[in-house]
């Protein structure tokens, strides 16, 4: 049950209240345009908002008393994710879905685009992402409306993230060229500075980490 819509994240309650923890606004299973605020639109506003969920325990610290629980598709059926994007491949349309000035760029990448078919892909990774039905006391499946189950959010599940970090925004200097650390971190914080969230760039995968991941 979710008990509060933070800055980012869900604060929920399990097991009869006996429970209490967060979903993390990157463990909600999409790449929400606009980071946080976008996010906190989506999942306060859009079907609804959330009153129930299903999610998974994925951190317990009994020294701080913290549990988070992950509400994405893969982690939730214990499997490796789906359609990540090729290392090495190109895309040249990526949406900027964030902007973290001093720290990089979060991009989007739609699922069908990734595997360059029809938007199948999108579709199975949707129905992955729509919650599962809750029950009432009688065993009957509930049918009222959720954030979770509104086309935004079904989206951004059908999106794959790739961020550029501030040290790949730019061209690093000519072997020999007399040009320190910070004079490169501060070109590429003034070339940040003029990109805008759902604009877009072209940007080749390296490697995979956590947010290609999910």
């Amino acid at each position: 049950r979710v008990e509060h819509v933070g800055s980012n994240g869900l604060c929920v309650q399990a097991f009869g209240g006996t429970v209490r923890g967060c979903v993390e606004m990157d463990h909600c299973g999409g790449v929400y345009p606009g980071g946080a605020q976008g996010w906190r639109k989506i999942v306060k506003e859009a079907g609804g908002g959330i009153k129930t969920l299903t999610a998974r325990v994925v951190l317990v610290d009994a020294r701080t008393r913290t549990v988070r629980f992950s509400m994405a598709p893969h982690v939730l059926r214990m499997v490796a994710p789906r359609y990540l994007p090729e290392i090495g491949e190109v895309y040249k349309d990526a949406t900027i879905m964030r902007l973290d000035l001093g720290r990089g760029v979060l991009l989007g990448v739609p699922l069908d685009v990734i595997r360059g078919t029809a938007p199948d892909a999108a579709a199975a990774e949707q129905q992955d992402a729509a919650p599962a039905p809750a029950a009432d006391k009688k065993g009957k499946k509930a049918t009222k409306a959720s954030a979770l189950a509104a086309p935004e959010h079904l989206t951004a599940a059908a999106t794959r993230g790739v961020y550029v970090t501030l040290a790949h925004a730019v061209d690093p200097p000519a072997k020999g060229a007399k040009k320190g650390a910070d004079a490169v971190k501060a070109a590429a914080q003034k070339y940040l500075s003029t990109l805008r969230v759902g604009g877009s760039l072209a940007v080749r995968v390296t490697q995979h980490w956590h947010l290609a991941e999910g």
